[in-house]
């Protein structure tokens, strides 16, 4: 089950006859872009990845990173990364049907030092278990970005 405080579980409590669908199928997720907690960028940045990836991906706004993967060891470092990053919310987290998880970070021209330090933590988990890690300014960069659509052209071969 979710985190009990961000958008998909909020959209899951608010509409369960909808869930069945909505996050299989990449049309539904444009639901999110009604609900408040995004904001405008969010949404039109939403709204290109969901456009661009059909239908390969289904797109989480403001998630747990932790929901689609759980660091194991019993490393100190491990435990310390776990407990970290368990409140952390990444931007978008992609998911395609063969399990791929790609994290996605979206910053306006200047970071925050919390979401510098945020962006720290995603990266260390999804280093350490193996999902692919993005950042962008802006849907113009993410659009231009050669790395991001040379990984989704690779993804869907």
């Amino acid at each position: 089950m979710p985190s009990a405080e961000n958008v998909f579980s909020d959209f899951i409590k608010n509409n369960p006859a909808l869930t069945t669908n909505a996050f299989t199928a990449i049309g539904e997720v444009d639901c999110f872009t009604k609900v408040p907690l995004l904001s405008n960028n969010e949404s039109e940045f939403l709204g290109i990845l969901s456009r661009n990836i059909i239908p390969d991906y289904s797109v989480f706004p403001k998630i747990r990173l932790i929901e689609f993967v759980r660091p194991h060891g019993s490393e100190e470092a491990v435990k310390d990364l776990i407990r970290e990053v368990q409140n952390i919310t990444c931007d978008f987290v992609l998911k395609s049907y063969d399990e791929t998880v790609l994290a996605v970070i979206q910053f306006g021209e200047t970071a925050t030092v919390r979401q510098q330090k945020k962006k720290l933590i995603i990266q260390r988990v999804c280093a350490m278990t193996g999902i692919s890690f993005f950042e962008f300014k802006n849907t113009v960069d993410m659009m231009g970005s050669e790395d991001f659509c040379q990984f989704l052209r690779d993804d869907e071969e």
